[in-house]
């Protein structure tokens, strides 16, 4: 099945796509992030609303996505129950994108069960420390893993490793957080009269 982009927020049409946190062949569970993308406003994880395994990515690192376009496919978890023909007939014409699932009125949205809640900062800084989200409890409302929840569970101090030599310098390619500054001072050099 292809997974489409879903919204990323009030007014944001299209993004950039930075990095893939997944390849193909990768089991994933819901909450799970599946890749980066830079939109005007913030950079943000994707999460995936489904158990499976990838079986292809069919978009690049800085590619221009669009709110529903596919960016991969995957086969749904085996084992999971699966509907007869014609109730998948049925709910091919009725697919519930991400985004459209709406929290329930005057009270909390509550999580499904086996999904981890957390936001995209704690779940970056928690791959960058390398700690399994799954494996924490949450000190936030109804079980959300904070960043505090990350301090607690830091494994002990390694040994730094000396700092890399920077002295020759290399090309980095154009994108994501690059081109947007790059973008934005070239338009601000031809727009804003300079003078000294």
């Amino acid at each position: 099945m292809d997974f489409l982009l879903p919204e990323l927020g009030e007014g944001v049409y299209e993004a950039e796509m930075t990095r893939w946190l997944v390849k193909a062949g990768d089991v994933v569970k819901p909450g799970q992030a599946l890749l980066e993308v830079l939109t005007d406003k913030a950079t943000m994880e994707v999460p995936a609303p489904f158990a499976g395994k990838i079986t292809a990515l069919k978009v690049q690192p800085g590619d221009k996505l669009t709110i529903g376009q596919a960016i991969l496919t995957y086969e749904g978890k085996a084992g999971a129950a699966t509907p007869s023909a014609p109730a998948v007939k049925a709910a091919s014409k009725t697919a519930v994108t991400p985004a459209a699932i709406v929290p329930a009125r005057n009270g909390p949205m509550l999580a499904e069960p086996g999904v981890i809640q957390a936001a995209p900062a704690v779940r970056q800084m928690a791959r960058k420390l390398g700690i399994d989200l799954a494996k924490l409890r949450g000190s936030g409302p109804h079980g959300r893993i904070l960043i505090d929840d990350l301090a607690i569970n830091l494994p002990a101090a390694q040994p730094t490793a000396p700092p890399p030599d920077y002295g020759t310098g290399a090309r980095v390619k154009l994108v994501g957080l690059r081109r947007k500054v790059t973008e934005h001072m070239v338009q601000s050099k031809r727009n804003i009269p300079y003078y000294t």
